[in-house]
This record gives C-alpha cells, sequence and structure tokens, in this order.
C-alpha cells in the first residue's frame, strides 16, 4: 500500500543547489537541467532504462543535483536495488535535505524492512517540509495502521481523503473505524 514518490506526479518548487560558478559549471548545469528534464519525460512514459540513464548523466553533469538522487533512487527501487536506493535517497537529503520526496521513499524502504519508527520519522519529516503532502499522509496513515495507532491513521487517510485521494481510506474501509 505504500506508495513511492515520482517527481513527474508532484508539483515541486526548490532551487538547486549552486556549487562553484565557472562557465563550465554553468554548462555542466544546463545540461543536468535538460537531462533531468528527459529522465522525467522517459519516466512519464514509463521507459524506466531510459530514465535511469539519463538520471545518471545529471549525477555526472553535477553531483550537487539532489533530485536526480532521488528520481534513480526511485528506478533503483523499481529494479529491485534498495540498497542503493536508499543510498541514493540518502544522498538527496544530504544535497537538500528541504526536498520532501527522498524522506517519503526512504520512508516505505523502512517499512518495508520493518522499521516502523525510522519510516515515521522520515515521515514526519516530509509532512514537515510539506505539510500539503499526500502521499506522506496516505503512507504514514499506513504505517499508523499497522502499529495499530488508529485515531491517527484516520486523521492523516481522513486529511488525504479531503484533499481528493481516498485510495487507501477506500482499502482499509471496514477495518478502520474512522468518524467523519
Amino acid at each position: 500500500m505504500l506508495k513511492f514518490s515520482m517527481c513527474v506526479s508532484l508539483t515541486l518548487v526548490y532551487v538547486l543547489l549552486l556549487a562553484g560558478c565557472g562557465p563550465s559549471d554553468s554548462k555542466d548545469k544546463s545540461s543536468a537541467k535538460e537531462f533531468f528534464a528527459n529522465g522525467t519525460k522517459f519516466a512519464k512514459a514509463g521507459d524506466y532504462d531510459k530514465a535511469f540513464d539519463a538520471y545518471n548523466k545529471v549525477i555526472k553533469a553535477d553531483p550537487h543535483f539532489a533530485k536526480a538522487y532521488n528520481q534513480r533512487g526511485v528506478i533503483y527501487v523499481r529494479k529491485k536495488e534498495v540498497e542503493k536506493a536508499a543510498a541514493d535517497f540518502a544522498k538527496a537529503i544530504e544535497l537538500d535535505p528541504g526536498l520532501d520526496q527522498p524522506y517519503c521513499n526512504r520512508a516505505v524502504i523502512h517499512a518495508n524492512h520493518g522499521d516502523l519508527k525510522a519510516a515515521l520519522k522520515d515521515l514526519n519529516k516530509a509532512i514537515e517540509i510539506n505539510p500539503d503532502f499526500i502521499e506522506a499522509y496516505n503512507n504514514r496513515g499506513v504505517i499508523y495502521y499497522t502499529m495499530g495507532r488508529f485515531d491517527e491513521a484516520c486523521a492523516d487517510l481522513q486529511k488525504s481523503c479531503t484533499s481528493g485521494d481516498c485510495k487507501i481510506m477506500e482499502m482499509l474501509k471496514g477495518k478502520l473505524l474512522c468518524k467523519k
């Protein structure tokens, strides 16, 4: 039930980290942005191999491009290379602690490995960064449900549903008694 967040599915407004200021840096950053746009296009189209290659090019052109690490991490998950995914999510967080998605994505890895406390910590951070991050509320609601913390699960899932995403709430219908 937990989902990985793709940059293409959410509107993100973040400034890229700037490192250096020479003409080659400017060209590399321009190339990195172009590669990132291509990676996003390929990911949207479901061509994850090409997206993966594009994100690798981004990282080669600009090793400080945090979103590229996040997106490559998502593709590593698809390739079932979870340790590499976790490393990419951690690198994205290191480069830009203000990005919400890597925290949400890393939380899914923690949850899938049974570390619900670490998953909650990352989801709380994602929500602190972006209080409107519906996927994080859904994922945290599932974690709370798994932990038997039903009131908190209901609160998160109702917030998601109020925002138009009732999938998880519907899946748990009959198993979770939430007051409307």
